[in-house]
């Protein structure tokens, strides 16, 4: 019956499952067209894999990215061996990229860019496409070696608002900007003309999705915003997991980086990885998460945790070029200089709330609280 077929073994996840899996693997070479192997990510069996919230569409990509099983080739109980250090060190890793930015964003790697609402993160990721597409360095500061394929998906700002920005760009730079093979924009527009929900581009259309952005050569893609794809409760971790099971298919049937903007929650957290809203699965999966506040002046005071070297403190900050505004790096505001403690009790000695300026200048609340408690104290 499945002489000349296609065939691909989806085994139980345990040792029995896969002693079989290996006869059937036996039973077939020589007879069907192809055989495939595919071993479910944290799942037992199908059903399992299905209960926890994945679907055909991921099912179906995880079939074709499964590589043919040749004959002569390892057991499905194949052993495992332990690499000697010399060997490890001179191996070849698949995750050594180069930077899109120097500093900034590595080539493949998925970043989360985080804020309250209305702080800049669209604008922002539009400057940084903005300045990839046309290979000019990151906020003017970053530097890029060439051009980079880019495509921007704005799911939440009105498109009235990104043409404006994106034309405010062309001005300040002299009515230059990137080409129209290295930045391209989807928005929700788009999405009505197409009768889609945001979410069913992680769904249902996540291989038109994948498609397009293939046809493209996308080097990066930034999405605004992830909330867009969620398809249950930001907080469950299941639901953040499901979606950086999607986000990881993106990223590597399209080969690009992912920048992602992400809402942060309201009260101020420990690390910048507990700010950002709903589970903390969705940032610690990612190579690094960006966390924009206000600071003094209209100063954007940005604070990363990462996986690779980066900044862990940098600001930016908008500037007005002729008829047209970039955002750009710049210098810290005379404020940031100086101490978080001096210029906390400072301002909530002027009547400011504790919880304002915590969140304000990325203090914990808990340890603002404590420096205003000190200082009423030595009153």
């Amino acid at each position: 019956m499945l002489r000349g077929k296609n065939v691909t073994i989806i085994p139980d996840g345990d040792e029995p499952g896969r002693k079989h899996a290996q006869q059937v693997v036996d039973s077939l070479l020589g007879k069907a067209a192809a055989v495939r192997v595919l071993e479910l990510p944290g799942a037992k069996d199908v059903t399992d894999w299905l209960e926890k919230g994945g679907t055909r569409e991921q099912l179906e990509l995880l079939i074709r990215e499964a590589k043919e099983w040749m004959p002569g080739q390892e057991s499905v109980t194949a052993r495992i061996v332990l690499v000697p250090a010399d060997d490890f060190l001179a191996r070849t890793s698949n995750d050594e990229r180069p930077w899109l930015a120097e500093g900034l964003l590595p080539a493949g790697s998925q970043t989360i860019w985080q804020g309250r609402p209305k702080v800049g993160k669209s604008h922002s990721l539009l400057q940084l496409a903005f300045d990839l597409g046309c290979g000019r360095p990151a906020f003017g500061r970053f530097a890029v070696t060439r051009p980079i394929r880019t495509a921007y998906v704005e799911l939440e700002e009105p498109e009235a608002i990104t043409k404006s920005r994106f034309g405010a760009m062309l001005r300040a730079n002299g009515g230059n900007g990137p080409d129209a093979e290295h930045l391209s924009f989807f928005t929700r527009q788009d999405l009505w003309r197409l009768k889609l929900l945001p979410r069913e581009l992680s769904g249902s259309h996540l291989q038109d999705f994948i498609t397009a952005l293939r046809d493209k050569k996308i080097e990066l893609l930034i999405l605004v915003a992830l909330r867009s794809l969620l398809t249950g409760k930001p907080g469950d971790a299941e639901v953040a997991e499901r979606l950086n099971d999607t986000l990881d298919i993106l990223a590597n049937e399209t080969q690009s980086a992912l920048a992602l903007a992400h809402h942060s929650r309201k009260e101020a957290a420990e690390t910048v990885e507990a700010q950002g809203f709903g589970s903390t699965m969705l940032s610690a999966r990612a190579d690094a998460t960006f966390d924009m506040g206000r600071s003094a002046d209209g100063y954007r005071r940005i604070r990363a945790e990462s996986r690779f070297p980066v900044s862990d403190v940098f600001f930016l900050r908008k500037e007005v070029v002729g008829d047209g505004e970039l955002i750009r790096w710049a210098e810290p505001p005379v404020e940031s200089k100086r101490s978080e403690h001096d210029v906390l009790v400072h301002r909530v000695g002027a009547g400011e709330s504790v919880h304002k300026v915590s969140t304000d200048l990325g203090v914990p609340y808990s340890t603002a609280k404590r420096w205003a408690t000190e200082a009423n104290a030595s009153l």
